[in-house]
């Protein structure tokens, strides 16, 4: 039979990274990790680890060992309580449904470690587990070993999880059934570093109860089936809803490969609020890699949909109907980047800013936008067609910083309409370097850099915190291949916004910055930079000086730099 045991350990420290003057908590990479602990304070809400790459990719975010984020809570996994051992006299159902009869009920504190082998259910299987902040339930698959939870049929879904709280999932690998992981009651709950595929409904989905505090980082989602979102989160007429949630950093790729299915990348169902859905890759789906509804709440509970890449979807990459702020995103639709139209109500407060959208036809499609509450700004834009817009009704909706973008090759250093080539960074001289409106500017970029150029518009600044400048600014006069992407039919500045794209006089939204720590609750404004780094700017400074000083519009560069480097060391 499935054998199981209980472990003695020798307490052990995780290691900690300094982050922004505040302690990461790494993550547990042994069987027998005592209390995690450090000297430092705990963390509020979420923490984030530095990005590993300047160009994007799957997980291009993450870095090894760390979650992308987590709860504060994730710091407090306990050790080892029980280890489960695969029994290879036994089938696979029958390992299964002693594995089962395991996680049905699991108590605060308990740790789970399950070793390698294909468990299969055949019956309804719920995992109840009544963890706290101070002693979460973890579930998780032995480092180093596929531990794969299956089943055959799509009667049932694969896992439920009811009636819990600070539960933690990692490392498993499920597949078949209906949905493959269905969260019903449960709050506080993470699912980390794990795939779910070839199921033939939904990956995840928390629609039919009311959710809140999940936390879905650095999974892979993908061969879908049936309707065949990723992410479902919240119910389809709005009575069940997800609140204060995080999406972030999962790879999703072929979703409802079914020539029937749906196949939304990551689905926020309307009424749903407060979440944040960042750092995501999303390749090839047939609806929207991203789909957003409305909040019908304030300012303070938008949601954020930032730093995510979606590209191949036959639909829209995004597609948002109201009360979000949408920025630092690279889209690459097949045929529309962007879309905002009606559904159950108008757009409504609303910001869409520097984000680069690049569409196989209508890069993008604005449909009654009319209150002031609305914003299109900074985004750059390419259209192989030169359709860039399609917009009606439009009132009095803001556009400002907007550029079209006729040459990729001429403006990014390696931007392809194929998704082959996603680096998006300016190169000297681009359209899109200067044009941005600092009323709605982010501190950071979608690499996770300080915009040191400032006023750069689309998803990546073109010099960033961390890339020493080669290049000199371009200037209006010397701008090429573009044209300033056309005002919408009432262009209004009585509802401007801040760098953080929050509207001034209301509460303000966490700031896209480098490094910047997630708000578990609500998003609050990362602190300026107080002590940029020497040699960076020594760097900067002296390549810019050695290599271009005999060029006029280098001086010029050059110039830029000190007075931003100045007014830096100002905050110091």
């Amino acid at each position: 039979m499935l054998s199981h045991k209980k472990k003695s350990h020798t307490p052990r420290v995780l290691h900690v990274q300094q982050l922004e003057k505040r302690e990461l908590f790494a993550a547990d990479s042994g069987l027998w990790g005592a209390l995690p602990g450090g000297t430092g304070e705990s963390l509020p809400g979420l923490y984030s680890s530095t990005p590993s790459s300047k160009v994007p990719a799957p997980f291009w975010r993450k870095t090894d060992g760390v979650p992308s984020a987590a709860p504060a809570w994730y710091q407090n996994i306990g050790p080892v309580t029980r280890e489960v051992f695969y029994d290879p006299s036994l089938t696979p159902a029958q390992n299964g449904a002693a594995l089962k009869g395991l996680l049905t009920t699991l108590p605060a504190g308990s740790r789970v470690v399950i070793h390698a082998g294909t468990y299969s259910v055949d019956s309804y299987f719920v995992i109840t587990a009544q963890g706290t902040a101070s002693q979460p339930v973890v579930i998780e698959g032995a480092p180093g070993e596929k531990v794969s939870i299956t089943r055959k049929d799509s009667l049932q879904n694969v896992i439920n999880v009811d009636n819990s709280q600070y539960l933690l999932i990692r490392n498993l690998d499920v597949y078949g059934g209906d949905t493959g992981l269905k969260l019903q009651t449960a709050s506080n709950f993470m699912l980390y570093d794990s795939k779910i595929h070839h199921g033939m409904g939904v990956g995840v989905a928390a629609n039919s109860k009311n959710t809140s505090q999940l936390y879905f980082v650095d999974n892979e989602i993908s061969y879908t089936g049936g309707h065949g979102e990723g992410f479902y989160l919240g119910s389809n007429d709005g009575v069940f809803k997800t609140n204060n949630s995080h999406v972030v950093g999962n790879y999703l790729h072929h979703l409802a490969s079914d020539t029937a299915a749906q196949g939304d990348g990551i689905e926020i169902k309307d009424g749903s609020y407060a979440n944040v859905v960042k750092y995501n890759f999303v390749d090839g789906t047939k609806y929207p890699g991203i789909t957003v509804y409305r909040t019908g709440r304030g300012v303070a509970d938008r949601n954020v949909i930032e730093e995510n890449v979606v590209i191949n979807s036959i639909d829209a990459g995004i597609q948002v109907t109201a009360d979000a702020v949408v920025r630092n995103n690279l889209v690459i639709g097949k045929s529309t980047a962007f879309v905002s139209k009606p559904f159950t109500t108008n757009p409504v407060n609303l910001v869409v800013s520097n984000n680069t959208f690049l569409g196989g036809a209508t890069t993008i499609k604005l449909t009654n936008w009319l209150t002031t509450d609305l914003a299109f700004a900074n985004n750059a834009i390419h259209s192989p067609t030169g359709q860039f817009y399609s917009s009606s009704r439009t009132g009095q909706a803001v556009a400002t910083g907007n550029i079209n973008v006729s040459n990729l090759a001429t403006s990014f250093t390696n931007l392809k309409l194929d998704g082959t080539g996603l680096n998006a960074r300016p190169i000297t001289g681009s359209v899109v370097i200067g044009r941005a409106s600092s009323n709605y500017l982010p501190s950071g970029d979608l690499n996770g850099d300080t915009r040191i150029t400032e006023m750069d518009t689309g998803a990546v600044d073109f010099a960033g915190d961390s890339t020493t400048v080669t290049g000199t600014l371009s200037t209006k006069s010397t701008v090429r291949n573009a044209t300033p992407a056309p005002t919408l039919e009432s262009k209004s500045t009585s509802s401007k916004e801040n760098s953080t794209g929050a509207i001034q006089g209301s509460p303000l939204l966490r700031s896209s910055s480098p490094g910047a720590s997630l708000a578990a609750q609500r998003f609050s404004v990362a602190a300026m930079v107080k002590a940029p780094n020497p040699k960076l700017i020594q760097s900067s400074q002296t390549t810019t000086s050695s290599s271009l000083s005999n060029d006029r519009s280098a001086l010029q560069h050059e110039r830029l730099l000190d007075q931003v480097v100045s007014e830096l060391q100002s905050f110091a």
